[in-house]
């Protein structure tokens, strides 16, 4: 069997913060804020990772998302995928993640704003995004500020 963590780690696609994770260092080392009598895993996983959800000044974040469905449409199998790569903007010293919550978020204000959403309550984007009207606003206003989102459809042949 495959130890995924060697693998990642080896391949070099682990980043600086996972290593800390790896480390054959003693647990008295690392937990500067717990009781070692009751400490708890997630406790010390959090504590080891609170530093990496975190930018220093000199570094830039991407976001990448890759969404899949396949099913049947007009009676053919087909897969639907829509991707996203967001980089930092280096310009407005906008952090990607920013710009993909941030801006989706605005836009769905502006959205309620303009009228085209008036059910009460709750509603998540996926609910939203079943309006054609709201779909398309919000993927506009995101492409108002150079967020893209690439949408392809292909019918699936063989099984796959």
């Amino acid at each position: 069997m495959v130890d995924l963590f060697t693998l990642i780690f080896d391949s070099g696609a682990a980043c600086d913060y996972v290593h800390e994770l790896y480390v054959d260092d003693p647990l008295d080392a690392m937990a500067t804020s717990f009781d070692l009598n009751t400490v708890r895993p997630r406790d010390v996983t959090a504590d080891a990772l609170t530093s990496a959800w975190y930018l220093r000044d000199d570094e830039e974040d991407v976001t990448a998302m890759l969404l899949t469905a396949e099913g049947v449409r007009s009676g053919r199998p087909t897969r639907w995928r829509a991707s996203l790569v967001d980089r930092y903007d280096g310009a407005g010293k906008v952090t990607s993640m920013a710009r993909t919550t941030g801006y989706t978020c605005t836009a769905a204000v502006r959205l309620l704003a303009r009228g085209l959403w008036t059910e009460p309550g709750i509603a998540p984007p996926e609910l939203l995004g079943r309006e054609a009207a709201c779909h398309d606003f919000i993927l506009a206003d995101l492409e108002r500020h150079n967020v893209f989102f690439r949408q392809a459809e292909e019918s699936i042949t063989n099984g796959r």
